[in-house]
């Protein structure tokens, strides 16, 4: 897959990206090849809004910023979302 050298992301690219760093499991690398952009940038998102903090692992992360959480939109008609809204339905304890 190409990759631009310089390229925009929207605010709903911005806004997907945090989403996919805070309610999966997903590695930088995957997040950037599934929405076609750099690794860096993946990397600069998750600094500026704060979403995973490292505390100096690589492959440990806790999610520090669950408020992008709020803005998740979910297709029903997808069975993967269905059992991802499920997942957040269910209270936290």
């Amino acid at each position: 897959m190409s990759r631009e050298s310089l390229k925009f992301l929207t605010e709903y690219e911005v806004g997907r990206i945090q989403r996919l760093l805070a309610a999966t499991d997903l590695s930088f690398q995957n997040i950037a090849n599934r929405m076609d952009c750099a690794k860096s940038t993946i990397i600069a998102i998750n600094r500026k809004y704060n979403i995973r903090s490292y505390g100096g692992r690589r492959t440990q992360w806790e999610v520090t910023n669950l408020s992008v959480l709020g803005k998740l939109t979910v297709d029903t008609n997808n069975p993967g979302c269905q059992r991802m809204s499920q997942d957040y339905a269910k209270p936290r304890i």
